[in-house]
């Protein structure tokens, strides 16, 4: 049971007390205890299915036997929660476990239980967790596999080897693959797979991984199956050549993706297999479909290829398996009657159109390409293509006929048709071959005209011609222009032509318009819009706040949790009738965690010279083409950053967000029906089609981005974080925790996203969207090892290896940089670039050393098991400013290991004996007797650790390091948010610092003694402090001990009478306090007496508020004892 304070009970004791003595008044609820009962044991269930389980006491009498439930929960009542208990689990019709004991120090335990009858045996996991005295035992597995390949599939770990006999017995089972692609799948759904690693021997965390492969295939590579939020993709070959498929070796595609499961069962992850290309068929007609190939049957399309009927699907694997894979190309046709489509990549993101003739009456057909991934899958569609829909559309309007033909890629067999375009006709257009380039070659063999064009590029272009010899140039549209107006005139000569071509837009279609501008006149005005009309601005906006914005976040405390400056700001937008522009740029910016004793005072900050923009972002945006979302120009520029994370900041903006485990888990009323979604339980109306993920909905036609140039520069972010193990229950711990991971160390990890660059492109807001995601996404995922590296669990090698370069780069770079400007700056550079060699190199070698040793210091003192101690060594992690400072603090660490080594033999005893009697004290002198041993050892260490930080930061001593903005804010004590002042903050973090390091006092004021000394006054005490470089406490007297105030005449001065105490000679023991002795005065000069007078009004006035509140609280702890 446990018994705490609450300001509302629950509701059942509400309703109980209700009912005995009626409604109860506020006040008096506020007052009362909510005690909760608990069972001394609780069985949750996070498998996939039901499980049977069996409990034994310590004397393994069978107490608790039954059913549990997927998700469930059960009570167990007849055991000792401080003692050992046995536990046996099966599966449904199977027999039992072996008993397995769980003991008040177990963590975690695998239990083997046999399955489908016996021949396959499953390894569970037991996760055994104690609050509050309750025991908890959740029942899990590792890893659910989910097999939506519709194709038998085999899992096996990279340490089990594979025997000779398996190997015989499965090739004696299997069977050639029918030729017939629909008879490989099996539709039916398949259960999850509970799979786990066996155990090792000796812990070899690379060893955890696994081979799978299909009936027909061999065993892949040894993959991961930790990397949570991974999609990708295995090649599985077909084991031997088939007799029904000769001259084809199947290559098996198959797409992997790693989730976590839903709430509550988050400790598991979800390994999908799906097919890794999934055809679907949208039309209202039968397509055929194969692989291209040097040897593929241009004649008869029916002879290799195979047939995807109306409304239907079916995954593809790669039959031919020795092409490449950037040559693995799909190509479709009708029939015999039709060619083939030009080939396309499966795995290109795309939405465009494939053309197809009819060879008997050259009918054009247009079929529709859409390529999605989902989770693992790509869904290639099918489908028809109305004529709304066409990407793009060539119109002539003129009297010359002209030709067009797709580019010719170098690397790309074959060659594309040649169309020829009548005058005044226009034709939808499709790229002949999609992944050859898409520029068309434009010709009027009537002219000699002749251009390349980009038909993703939106622009004009004039040509012109003076007369028949003359073989006619490209200009300028100024040049045109003089001359269309030249020829309203006059009659133009013999031969004379103004030709024009304009890519425009037209809902979703790209047109080429070809104009002849003596017949059309009119068209010069429409042609190049947007030099034609005239800018006029008609909204200018401009902001400049140089000194900077600055945003506070506090809680309700309350208490500032951080604080947002940003620096330089400037904002200029313009609106005009043609053209909007937006630029933004900021100097700087920076984000601090406003805590008191903040690790990282400053989390986030641009890294690098200040007189360089951290943000900068320009946008320039047409209005001139009305229909699509016209950007001519998108530029972001964020400046490398340094992110560093403590997990006290990110536990204190979790409780500010409301964030814990239960909301992260999600709410578990619904969990049952999230994971039949998940698990593909749901029920469906109809025959359900498997093969992975349900079909996306295609797109609608909403509007449509065009951008003539879109970048994204590349970001930089170097991360550090730093566990807290002070608060080892701290939200973002459990919140980790909840998925099986522990927090780790990670020192500066680099992550560098490389830069985006789009060129014209034309995309729905969705496909733009994704696109950037994806980019970024791929990155991050890619780069996850960097912070593997950067773990002091195991140096941070990744930092030494950084380092090592920069300094060897700066050592060449910054010379090569100066000799080209002068002498003196080759000398400068030669200088600067030594320095950073020396600083780098050293710095990157001793900070791996002191990682090491760090590392290894905190697993001895784990050792010690004295957590009082863990809890000092771990609270004591200041870092030493240079080598000397670092000397004296490993020297200190060093006496304090030996000294509490030594006197842990006495002292220990004598704690565990007042924490848990007999019992205790047993237990305080074995970790005496450990500490003898292992905390000398531990200051060894810490002496090696002090010191190598100490020459690490003697490296970049004279370096500007990063401080707040400013100091966190003040408030009232009864909880007011004041305006900010910049005094009472300061004065306020000389409280918290040096006077009252506990945090739970409050300002109340401060005077000004002299020039050097100021007088605090908190809700705690009254003190005096000396500011210098490094500020100083004189005196603190606690209010509580303060017996008179009063005002000395003659003089400015003011006496304060307190109470005297002296500590106890045992600083050691936990229950020293200190004695009153004898009163003593202390005098205070202030600078003038009405200065003197109203501080000795304020002074008793707080102490008067401190004695009253000193007595309700005494008075309130009486009424809980006698409550008790």
């Amino acid at each position: 049971a446990s018994s705490s304070s609450s300001s509302s009970s629950s509701s059942s004791s509400s309703s109980s007390s209700s009912g005995v003595h009626g409604p109860l008044d506020p006040s008096v609820s506020a007052k009362l205890r909510r005690v909760t009962v608990f069972a001394p044991l609780t069985l949750e269930n996070l498998l996939c299915g039901v499980i049977n389980f069996s409990v034994y006491n310590e004397q393994r009498d069978l107490v608790s036997s039954g059913m549990l439930p997927r998700g469930e929960t059960t009570c167990v009542y007849q055991i000792n929660s401080r003692g050992s208990f046995h536990v046996s689990l099966a599966m449904p019709g199977e027999d039992a476990s072996r008993l397995r004991t769980v003991t008040p120090t177990t963590e975690e335990l695998n239990v083997a239980v046999s399955s489908d009858g016996g021949r396959h045996e499953v390894l569970l996991s037991l996760r055994s967790v104690t609050e509050n005295g309750r025991r908890k035992v959740i029942i899990y597995c590792p890893y659910w596999m989910l097999n939506r390949t519709g194709l038998p599939m085999q899992f096996r770990a990279k340490s089990t080897p594979l025997g000779p006999d398996s190997t015989r017995e499965q090739m004696a089972g299997y069977t050639d693959l029918p030729a017939e692609p629909r008879l490989w799948y099996s539709r039916s759904s398949e259960q999850p797979f509970l799979y786990a690693y066996p155990p090792q021997k000796k812990l070899d965390p690379f060893s955890q991984k696994t081979c799978i492969r299909l009936t027909y295939s061999r065993w892949s590579k040894p993959i991961s199956l930790d990397q949570v939020g991974m999609t990708g993709q295995l090649e599985l070959l077909e084991r031997h050549h088939s007799s029904n498929r000769p001259g084809q070796t199947i290559l098996f595609c198959v797409g992997v993706s790693v989730a976590l499961a839903p709430a509550p069962f988050q400790r598991t992850k979800l390994i999908t297999f799906s097919p890794r290309f999934i055809l679907v068929n949208k039309l209202d007609r039968p397509i055929y479909y194969q692989q291209v190939s040097d040897e593929a049957d241009e004649e008869s399309p029916t002879s290799s290829a195979t047939f995807l009927e109306k409304d239907e699907r079916l995954p593809w694997h790669w039959p031919l398996s020795k092409v490449k894979r950037d040559r693995r190309l799909m190509r479709v046709s009708f029939g015999p009657d039709w060619t083939w489509s030009g080939g396309f990549r499966l795995s290109d993101i795309v939405n465009y159109a494939l053309k197809i003739t009819n060879k008997r009456t050259q009918e054009i057909a247009l079929i529709g390409l859409e390529v999605q991934l989902t989770g693992a899958s790509y869904f290639v569609s099918f489908s028809p293509l109305p004529p709304e829909k066409v990407p793009y559309r060539l119109e002539n309007r003129s009297s010359v006929p002209i030709q067009f033909q797709q580019k010719k890629s170098p690397d790309t067999r074959g060659g594309s048709e040649l169309i020829r375009l009548s005058p005044y006709a226009t034709v939808p257009y499709a790229w002949e071959e999609p992944i050859n380039l898409h520029r068309l070659i434009v010709t009027a063999p009537k002219y000699s005209l002749k251009k390349d064009l980009n038909l993703d590029k939106i622009k004009s272009y004039f040509w012109i011609r003076s007369s028949v010899r003359d073989p006619g140039s490209w200009v300028e549209q100024k040049v045109a222009t003089l001359l269309v107006k030249e020829l309203a005139e006059r009659q133009p000569n013999p031969g004379e032509v103004c030709l024009a071509l304009r890519v425009k837009v037209d809902g979703p279609a790209r047109v080429l318009e070809f104009v002849d501008l003596i017949e059309h006149p009119c068209s010069l005005q429409v042609i190049s819009p947007v030099r034609s009309t005239k800018q006029e601005v008609q909204y200018h906006f401009e902001l400049d706040m140089a000194p900077g914005l600055g945003i506070s976040l506090i809680d309700s405390t309350p208490r500032e949790l951080l604080f947002f400056s940003v620096e330089g700001l400037h904002i200029q937008a313009e609106f005009g009738t043609v053209d909007s522009t937006l630029e933004v740029t900021v100097r700087h910016f920076q984000l601090d965690d406003q805590s008191v004793h903040a690790h990282f005072p400053v989390v986030l900050a641009p890294r690098g010279d200040s007189q360089n923009f951290a943000f900068h972002l320009s946008v320039n945006k047409s209005s001139l083409h009305s229909r699509i979302d016209y950007f001519r120009y998108f530029s972001a520029l964020v400046q490398e950053m340094d992110l560093l994370l403590d997990e006290a900041f990110v536990d204190a903006l979790l409780n500010f967000l409301n964030v814990s485990v239960e909301s992260f888990a999600g709410s578990l009323k619904d969990h049952d029906k999230v994971l039949k979604e998940v698990l593909c339980e749901d029920e469906f109306a109809g025959p359900r089609i498997g093969f992975g993920h349900d079909l996306p909905h295609s797109s609608p036609g909403f509007r449509k981005l065009y951008m003539e140039l879109f970048l994204l520069n590349p970001i930089k972010v170097n991360i550090t974080f730093r566990p807290n193990p002070v608060v080892p229950n701290g939200q973002c711990r459990k919140i980790v925790g909840s998925v099986g991971v522990s927090l780790a160390a990670v020192a500066g990890a680099s992550i560098g996203l490389n830069a985006l660059l789009l060129q014209h492109p034309y995309l729905q807001r969705h496909e733009f969207f994704s696109r950037i995601g994806n980019h970024y996404y791929r990155q991050v995922l890619a780069q996850m090892y960097k912070i593997l590296g950067s773990s002091d669990l195991i140096g941070n090698p990744s930092s030494l290896v950084s380092n090592l370069g920069t300094g060897v780069k700066d050592f060449f770079y910054e010379p090569a940089q100066g000799v080209v400007k002068s002498p003196k700056e080759f000398g400068l550079g030669l200088k600067k670039g030594a320095g950073s060699l020396v600083k780098h190199s050293v710095g990157g070698v001793f900070k791996t050393l002191s990682n090491i040793s760090g590392t290894l210091g905190k697993g001895l003192a784990t050792v010690s098991m004295d957590k009082d101690y863990i809890n000092a060594r771990n609270t004591n992690a200041e870092n030493p400013r240079h080598v000397g400072y670092g000397i004296a603090m490993g020297v200190r660490d060093l006496g304090k290991g030996v000294f509490r080594g030594i006197t842990g033999v006495v002292v220990d005893p004598i704690k565990g004996g007042r924490r848990e009697g007999g019992k205790g004290v047993l237990k305080g002198a074995a970790t005496g007797l450990i500490g003898v041993a292992v905390k000398p050892v531990v200051g060894v260490t810490d002496l090696i650790t002090r010191t190598t930080q100490g020459v690490m930061n003697t490296a970049s001593l004279f370096e500007v390091h990063r401080q707040r903005v400013r100091e966190p804010r003040h408030f009232t004590p009864d909880g007011l948010v004041p305006c900010y002042n910049e005094a009472k903050a300061m004065a306020q973090s000389l409280i918290w610092s040096l006077v009252d390091t506990n945090v739970d006092s409050a300002y109340i004021t401060h005077v000004p003694i002299s020039a050097r000394c100021i007088l605090l006054v908190s809700t705690k005490s009254v003190s005096s402090v000396e500011l210098r470089t490094s500020s100083q406490l004189m005196w603190r007297i606690s209010l509580a001990d303060i017996e008179r105030i009063q005002f000395i005449e003659p003089g400015c001065k003011v006496q304060i009478t307190y109470i005297r105490r002296e500590s106890r000679i045992s600083r050691i023991l936990p229950t020293s306090s200190a004695l009153p002795t004898a009163t003593a005065n202390q005098l205070v000069t202030v600078p003038n007496e009405a200065v003197a007078q109203w501080l000795v009004v304020e002074l008793q006035a707080v102490t008067r508020s401190v004695a009253q509140l000193g007595r309700e609280v005494q008075m309130a702890q009486s009424f809980a004892s006698l409550e008790l």
